[in-house]
């Protein structure tokens, strides 16, 4: 692990609100105060954003700017967007050209210009909301219809596409397209004040019967030698070196940008494999996408894994809770979240007609020692939902709000504690306000809340969640301030990485004065 950066970025958190009373008698449990709640943004086929080509850039903001109210709204804590839907780009790049699914034309820039990359970061993380970045590595023409730019590079590294099923994919094998994509990546991290690298489920091609993925050029070049009549396992190595090779170069370039990887949600098949998950047999990630999750966590190359659960309980295939107790018990050195299928809920999809049904089973996965969260797939279907499903949604989470959990192996060095308390009256109302110390230089630093009030009986402290903010100051109404006797506030720092310091002393205000308790 390298060392501290002496200016780290630090993480957003979402801005809480005090917990609400009457909840609902099936949520009646324990607080869970480190969750990741993420969201992935779609902008392949217009799938979530921008809701078609071509339309002018204030347009696309006005909706992009809609949805992430939603998510923030809906107490959500990460959005995934994506930026590179198909070797091509929603933001400058050098590289390659702008995206078709924005502008309606590969190659041509927003109408007015603006950077919708850096427009999206900076919508996150105002609302505190942590933005990962979402890469599609080696898909290049998501349709048959669209063709590349005349300008795009591929065009002069033609015998690096390989064209299947309709598509064009890049050829892992070949090490000139892996740092082809990294050098991409490696770009956007560079210039870009992201939180993390996202990766989804697409590496080699989903399988098509009698099709077949024309590499054999590139395995001939380059791994029959080493791998001789074992192509699976070539390609296997292939998805492995450029997973290792681009968690490397981040962390050398900021070690505190995450990598997570959102795979398919069978690694394995029990049928094929005494370490693999129960069901029928079908498709998984290991066999048929050569995507080895498993070594990923193993090896520490990633952050966090987050298999796409999109079936629901019971389902003879991909049953959810048991595919979540198969990865629970397969990932214990990085984070796991859960992919749920939001789109299915917000349709009633066969299997999907209980209307608890994605509650149900974020509750499974609580239950769980080493899952740490979820992400829905996928934020447009936010609008589909019932006003029944947002209120519950709400219930279990904007009214129950959770931090980004911390990730110690990068970084696990508390910042200070807040300090240089004080408070100014205004007519409006009173404002507690606090200092870090001087040589303690960061811009990113946020900054938690909490109540400490009695219990019933009068003894025991209750300590809730009240706030978080980028502020160093609290805003106390006169409404409020008449309703502190016996409570009092602590302030704590979080960083970007979600340390998390120490606890400030007790701050009981009575009217105008303050004093501080230990």
């Amino acid at each position: 692990m390298k060392p501290r950066q002496a200016f780290p970025t630090l993480l957003l958190v979402l801005v809480i609100a005090f917990q609400a009373a009457g909840r609902n008698p099936r949520m009646a449990k324990p607080l869970v105060k480190e969750e990741f709640r993420g969201i992935w943004i779609a902008t392949v086929n217009n799938t979530d954003w921008p809701s078609k080509p071509g339309l002018p850039a204030d347009q696309q903001q006005k909706e992009l700017i809609h949805l992430i109210d939603r998510i923030e709204n809906t107490g959500l804590n990460a959005v995934i967007l994506q930026v590179r839907p198909a070797a091509d780009a929603i933001y400058p790049s050098p590289t390659e050209p702008w995206s078709y699914y924005l502008t309606g034309e590969q190659g041509k820039a927003p109408t007015p210009y603006y950077d919708p990359l850096r427009f999206a970061i900076n919508l996150c993380h105002q609302r505190g909301l942590e933005f990962h970045a979402w890469f599609n590595p080696f898909r290049v023409t998501a349709s048959s219809y669209l063709h590349l730019a005349p300008n795009h590079p591929l065009r002069k590294n033609s015998n690096w596409i390989v064209k299947y099923n309709g598509k064009s994919y890049l050829d892992p094998g070949i090490p000139e397209v892996r740092e082809y994509v990294i050098n991409i990546i490696m770009d956007v991290v560079k210039r870009y004040d992201i939180d993390a690298v996202h990766l989804d489920d697409y590496f080699y091609p989903y399988p098509v019967k009698s099709l077949t993925f024309d590499d054999e050029a590139s395995f001939k070049k380059y791994g029959g030698n080493d791998y001789p009549n074992q192509l699976k396992e070539w390609r296997r190595n292939n998805v492995n070196l450029f997973i290792s090779e681009l968690n490397e170069k981040i962390k050398e370039e900021k070690s505190w940008v995450k990598l997570g990887v959102s795979p398919f949600g069978v690694w394995r098949n029990l049928a094929l494999d005494p370490d693999g998950s129960a069901g029928k047999c079908g498709l998984s990630s290991y066999d048929d996408l050569y995507a080895d999750a498993r070594t990923w966590v193993k090896n520490g190359w990633v952050d966090y894994i987050i298999p796409q659960l999109y079936w629901e309980r019971g389902n003879a295939y991909g049953d959810f809770d048991t595919l979540a107790r198969w990865w629970n018990n397969n990932v214990d050195k990085r984070h796991l979240y859960f992919g749920q299928a939001l789109y299915k809920a917000a349709s009633s999809a066969p299997g999907w007609q209980d209307p608890n049904e994605i509650e149900k089973q974020i509750d499974i996965a609580r239950q769980m020692n080493n899952a740490r969260g979820f992400a829905f797939f996928s934020a447009s279907h936010l609008l589909d939902l019932s006003q029944e499903q947002v209120s519950r949604l709400r219930q279990e989470l904007k009214e129950e709000p959770a931090i980004v959990p911390k990730m110690a192996w990068l970084d696990s060095v508390p910042p200070p504690v807040p300090g240089h308390f004080r408070l100014e009256s205004t007519i409006n109302g009173t404002w507690l306000k606090w200092k870090l110390p001087a040589n303690y230089n960061d811009d990113r630093v946020h900054y938690v809340v909490y109540r400490v009030k009695k219990d019933t009986t009068g003894n025991n402290p209750i300590t809730d969640v009240f706030e978080v903010t980028e502020q160093r100051q609290l805003f106390i109404p006169p409404s409020m301030r008449k309703k502190l006797v016996d409570e009092c506030f602590r302030v704590s720092t979080i960083d970007r990485l979600n340390n998390e310091s120490a606890l400030s002393p007790l701050i009981q205000i009575n009217g105008t004065e303050f004093k501080l308790m230990q």
